[in-house]
């Protein structure tokens, strides 16, 4: 019994037994089999590890490119990360933007005030129509949008006369939707104005006025109308609910049935609105 318990204690202790010898086979010639078979499976280890680091690479640069930032703060600038280290960290040559583009965030476009450039309103493309004829400095005509030569030679005065537009007419427009989608949702019907309200596409607010104020971002009249109506119907859901909890979005699936889907469109769409920026006067 002492025998067989020192014998599991040393095979516990990870000490293999030894290997009985082929019969008839002199020892030399095991020896020489062993190196040969040694051999042969080097490569196949070799080839393991390797599959092992690579791996690891991959998880270490899924942990995040801000990392590899940090550790090569010249790949900010553009240039290249050094080649010893590029299956390690895989940073984008072009920097944080490049990134920002592969990951599918797009940067909002750049407008330019001159003639056949395009923009939005409820979901249709309106090409720009440059005029020296009196009236209004913007105007929608016919399908295109028209504008005062004199202004359009001035980006900035471009630019506040275009938003202005958006807001007068995106005002029109949301005041014609506000009570019948405030009837639909059983809530008082609000106040509403269109301005810039920062990164949001709308607010709601208690206390500004008897039923409160809807105030929508001007640019949000880019969007097709169904998504619009989206973004009213998220504020007026905030009359009876503050937050965004379950009961929020059982509110909200109520009066819109597909509203994930609508806000995933919402989501994707918005990456891509012009939100005022202007190229210069001698770009393009």
């Amino acid at each position: 019994m002492g025998e067989a318990r020192r014998g599991r204690r040393r095979r516990g202790h990870g000490v293999p037994p030894a290997r009985p010898r082929r019969a008839g086979a002199p020892e030399g010639q095991q020896r020489a089999a062993r190196s040969v078979r040694a051999r042969q499976l080097q490569p196949h280890r070799r080839r393991g590890q390797r599959q092992g680091l690579r791996r690891r690479a991959d998880r270490q640069a899924a942990r995040g490119a801000h990392r590899a930032f940090r550790q090569y703060p010249v790949a900010r600038r553009g240039l290249r990360v050094p080649r010893h280290d590029r299956r390690r960290v895989r940073v984008p040559d072009q920097g944080l933007r490049g990134l920002g583009r592969q990951q599918g965030r797009r940067v909002h476009p750049v407008r330019a005030f001159r003639e056949g450039e395009t923009f939005r309103y409820l979901g249709r493309e309106h090409r720009l129509l440059l005029v020296d004829e009196g009236g209004a400095p913007v105007r929608l005509v016919a399908g295109r949008l028209v504008l005062d030569k004199a202004i359009a030679v001035e980006p900035r005065l471009a630019r506040r006369k275009l938003i202005a537009w958006y807001r007068r007419s995106g005002l029109r427009w949301a005041e014609g939707r506000l009570q019948p989608w405030a009837a639909r949702m059983e809530v008082p019907e609000p106040a509403v104005t269109v301005r810039d309200v920062g990164n949001r596409w709308g607010t709601y607010r208690q206390g500004e006025g008897e039923n409160g104020r809807v105030a929508l971002h001007w640019a949000v009249f880019q969007l097709p109308a169904h998504l619009v109506d989206y973004v009213i119907a998220h504020e007026l859901a905030h009359i009876k609910i503050a937050g965004h909890g379950p009961d929020y979005w059982t509110l909200l699936r109520r009066a819109i049935p597909d509203c994930e889907a609508r806000k995933e469109e919402l989501d994707d769409l918005g990456r891509r609105l012009w939100l005022g920026q202007t190229a210069a006067a001698g770009d393009g």
